[in-house]
Order: structure tokens, then C-alpha cells, then sequence
């Protein structure tokens, strides 16, 4: 199974066992070194991808990122994944955009991303658990 099937069964409401993602989480990257993928926003859409099939072991992908250490490699990271965004608009690029939309303060996006992320049900369910719980208080001092 690869990662894409496994989110594709979660967007249906079905889930996959913890040894099961761990399965798609060797295979995911041990093809991603034999692609020699190096966009940082593929990289990071790939670990949210991660975090909500397998929440248990990484579900705190979003905002702990290596991707999202400095300031520099947010903005490089947000920008090449909102242009992923802009071609490929499905609730799951929404879902992976907030947080580094967040890091970088562009909280005007977030309107439409939460919107995109309410068109699949299962989705929205989960991001309404870990935005809330762990998401919102790292991210947003005023909260």
C-alpha cells in the first residue's frame, strides 16, 4: 500500500493498523530517496500525509516539522506548497497548507483552507480534533 492509498481509505473513513502505517511510512521513504524528491512542500505534504494515517506515531508532523525551524525554510516551504495548492485544491493539500500558513503568518488563507478541509467529513473531523488540541495553542500565542 502506499501512502496515497492509505490516505485515500481515511478520506473514506476507513483506517489502516499502527503496523500497517508504519508499513507505508518505510515504503514512503524509501521512495521518496529513489525519486530524489528535494521539493520541500512535496516533502511536508508527505509527513501531514503520515500524520493523519498514523496520529499515534505522527500526528505531530504539522508543527514539527524540520521543515519548520527557521523562518527561511517556513516561507520556502509554504510557498512551494501553496503553488502545489493552487494546482491540486483537494482538502488534504488544504489540510497540509494551515499549518505552514500559520508559521508565516498568513492567516488570511485560512478561511478557504478550512472550508476545503470541510469538504470530506472524515478530514474535517480529524483536523477539528488536532487543530483545537495541539495545533492552535503551539501556533497562535493569542489563543
Amino acid at each position: 500500500m502506499t501512502i496515497d492509498e492509505a490516505v485515500a481509505l481515511f478520506l473514506k473513513g476507513e483506517t489502516i493498523s499502527v503496523e500497517e502505517a508504519d508499513k507505508v511510512s518505510g515504503r514512503h521513504q524509501a521512495a521518496a530517496e529513489a525519486n530524489g524528491i528535494n521539493n520541500d512542500g512535496s516533502l511536508y505534504l508527505n509527513s501531514v500525509k503520515m500524520s493523519v494515517i498514523s496520529p499515534v506515531r505522527h500526528g505531530g508532523w504539522p508543527y514539527r516539522s524540520s521543515l519548520m525551524d527557521n523562518e527561511r525554510e517556513q516561507r520556502k516551504t509554504y510557498n512551494e506548497l501553496k503553488a502545489i495548492y493552487e494546482k491540486n485544491q483537494t482538502p488534504m493539500v488544504a489540510y497540509a497548507l494551515v499549518c505552514p500558513a500559520m508559521f508565516v503568518n498568513d492567516f488570511k488563507i485560512l478561511p478557504e483552507l478550512f472550508k476545503k478541509i470541510g469538504e470530506n467529513p472524515y478530514l474535517k473531523t480529524h483536523f477539528d480534533q488536532v487543530y483545537a488540541k495541539q495545533w492552535k495553542p503551539r501556533l497562535d500565542p493569542d489563543f
